[in-house]
């Protein structure tokens, strides 16, 4: 006789409680241990499970044994402590292995049900949730669930990330069944074609013991632990794979939970993650379609991330978080179907992080992220009468004055006096070069074309990036401040740092305004030192003899591992014509389909954007020198020099 001794309460986060169990397990009836009541009442009372099914092979299948499996989850079925389910896994070793829960009866792999499309047909007509087992299995012959090329069932609800005792790295941070695509696994080309699976796992036990073989999960957010409440959130993929088995996860878009769709536009995103034991949270990342597009280190127990997206037609969004002691959590899509076709894109992020390579987030909404600040090129003793100031603060007004930013101030008085924040990046592989997109959302409150003495205040003032080895820092020569890197000076690059634009607004600004810089027009290339570290530094040198006051609110540093990259294609490649061009440039690609192409002016803004094109529109842009950057589908790019007459 087993006795549960389960007493906490139940994790909730996001408006849902948090249940625990997997169901993909074998019994006896095949080729498993134990009797099916010994199994469910383990379960239960050993393994501590919120919810549990069995699944055994349905070639070895009777249908006394089958009733008998559904009597024995009915008798330890107990709405409010533990849900039993009952299922069956189709084995079919040259098409795959799929997991069936909740149907009134079974099917073995013989005819109509012989191959995948007919299982599917017959999913179709059954009620009944279904997960794909273990990918990557059974995939010999390359027949292994079509390759997600069929049409997708939606009764296939998930696909198990996890099974047995082998974690992410055997069923999800793995190249999948296509080359070409970025080094996809098996989850994101399934998504990529239409499949609406959400992230699972099941410990697939054969050795009884189900529920304490591992404490890695299917985590479902309901509202209650009963089969209807249980099956509807199966069904509306409001789960998540775990290794942990008391991790919580909530990621929402616009208000919808893991597993919605949703259609296209702007949304406010929530994530937010918790451990009953309190575990420290030390990264979370953001995917689009496969890759990452934002990321943050919390360093906390208890994070929640609040950020701002603009969502379109067939992407689909989904986030990974990791802890400190090495564990992991996945969660399910969601979905974005129509909508949105004139919003601006996402250009500051829209940059696909690799194998080797590393994003970093910093928006200063808890600490200084690591970041400090200072001042070179002026005085030695004039500190005071520069007014040079640098703290973190709330965004002005009429900004989100809630909203915390590092704030950079000083009154000019020299030829360029260079106001700079600074850290040092961990974390990246020793020794190897890397190409650097650095992204700044920045405040700002100074028109274009405005007088000022030296200089303008805007077009003088010039924002400069770049990374290092030495920490840069402020030197004492001949009675001045000097930097100790190469930046040059004013609108002049260094060796150290790039020039990104300057600080003006428009020609009618009056109040702080955010705007947006990047170098994407012309990566910065940095070599890592033997402990895998560089200096990020981000300044402006002005010429504009006056006070300037900035606010950096969000910053994104997006290092790609390109030592002994080959994959990118070959600059000749890749033809812009007509140049000069007026109204329409077209991009004739190589052996690549082109997956977006970006527009940036001379100051490295963004002018203009499209997806999965051979063109863009130039109307109504100024005469002069443009870069234009082409990403491919395997998301390498390229990019040229264009002239606009």
């Amino acid at each position: 006789m087993f006795f549960n001794l389960k007493l906490a309460a139940q994790p909730s986060i996001g408006g849902f409680n948090v249940y625990y169990g997997h169901l993909h397990n074998h019994c006896n009836i095949s080729d498993g241990k134990q009797t099916p009541g010994y199994a469910y009442n383990y379960a239960k009372t050993i393994g501590d499970l919120d919810f549990f099914s069995l699944s055994d092979h349905s070639t070895m299948i009777s249908s006394s044994e089958w009733t008998a499996m559904k009597a024995a989850a009915e008798k330890y079925n107990e709405p409010g402590v533990f849900t039993a389910f009952w299922g069956f896994e189709w084995t079919n070793n040259h098409e795959g292995h799929v997991t069936v829960t909740n149907s009134a009866d079974y099917v073995s792999t013989a005819a109509p049900t012989n191959n995948f499309t007919g299982l599917c047909n017959w999913l179709n007509n059954n009620e009944c949730v279904a997960f794909f087992n273990h990918p990557g299995h059974t995939d010999e012959t390359g027949l292994e669930f079509y390759h997600f090329s069929t049409r997708p069932c939606d009764k296939i609800v998930g696909m198990e990330l996890w099974n047995e005792t082998q974690r992410f790295e055997r069923f999800y941070y793995t190249d999948g069944y296509y080359s070409g695509d970025g080094n996809l696994g098996w989850f994101d080309e399934a998504l990529a074609r239409g499949w609406k699976i959400g992230a699972a796992g099941s410990e697939d036990n054969h050795i009884g013991t189900w529920g304490t073989w591992t404490e890695s999960r299917l985590a479902v957010l309901a509202t209650a632990n009963n089969r209807t409440e249980i099956m509807n959130a199966l069904k509306a993929r409001n789960f998540f794979s775990t290794y942990d088995k008391n991790l919580a996860l909530s990621f929402k878009i616009g208000g919808n939970e893991m597993g919605s769709t949703i259609t296209g536009g702007s949304y406010q995103v929530l994530i937010q993650a918790s451990d009953a034991d309190h575990e420290v949270f030390t990264r979370i990342e953001l995917l689009r379609n496969g890759f990452v597009v934002n990321a943050w280190i919390p360093n906390s127990s208890n994070p929640a991330i609040y950020a701002s997206l603009n969502c379109f037609d067939r992407e689909y969004y989904y986030i990974r978080v990791m802890e400190a002691d090495g564990d992991e959590a996945i969660s399910s899509p969601i979905w974005i179907s129509g909508g949105a076709a004139n919003l601006p894109p996402n250009i500051v992020n829209d940059y696909p992080i690799k194998a080797g390579s590393q994003t970093f987030v910093f928006d200063f909404s808890t600490d200084y992220d690591g970041w400090s600040g200072d001042f070179a090129d002026y005085p030695v003793a004039d500190s005071i009468f520069y007014e040079l100031e640098f703290k973190r603060t709330t965004l002005p007004a009429p900004l989100n004055t809630s909203k915390n930013a590092l704030m950079i101030k000083g009154n000019n008085h020299s030829d360029d006096l260079f106001m700079f924040i600074k850290r040092k990046i961990t974390g990246l592989s020793p020794n190897k070069i890397y190409k650097l997109l650095i992204d700044i959302e920045l405040a700002s409150s100074v028109p274009t074309h405005a007088v000022g003495i030296g200089g303008a205040p805007g077009e003088s003032v010039y924002l400069k990036a770049g990374a290092s080895l030495v920490e840069p820092q402020k030197v004492e020569s001949g009675g001045f401040y000097l930097m100790n890197i190469d930046k040059s000076n004013q609108v002049s690059p260094g060796i150290d740092m790039d020039t990104l634009g300057h600080i003006g607004v428009t020609d009618t600004t009056s109040v702080f305004t955010l705007i947006k810089r990047t170098n994407a027009a012309h990566l910065f290339t940095i070599s890592t030192d033997d402990a895998g570290t560089v200096w990020v530094c981000i300044g402006t040198d002005s010429g504009f003899e006056g006070t300037t006051t900035l606010y950096y609110n969000k910053i994104t540093l997006s290092f790609d591992n390109i030592t002994g990259k080959d994959d990118a294609p070959d600059m000749d490649e890749t033809i812009l014509f007509p140049n000069p061009a007026m109204d329409v440039l077209y991009i004739k690609s190589g052996k690549y389909e082109i997956r977006s192409i970006e527009l940036f002016n001379m100051n490295g803004q963004p002018v203009n954007a499209v997806r999965n094109s051979d063109r863009i529109s130039l109307k109504n842009l100024i005469a002069g020198t443009y870069s234009v950057r082409v990403t491919y589908e395997n998301n390498s790019f390229v990019t040229k020099k264009i002239v606009i007459q």
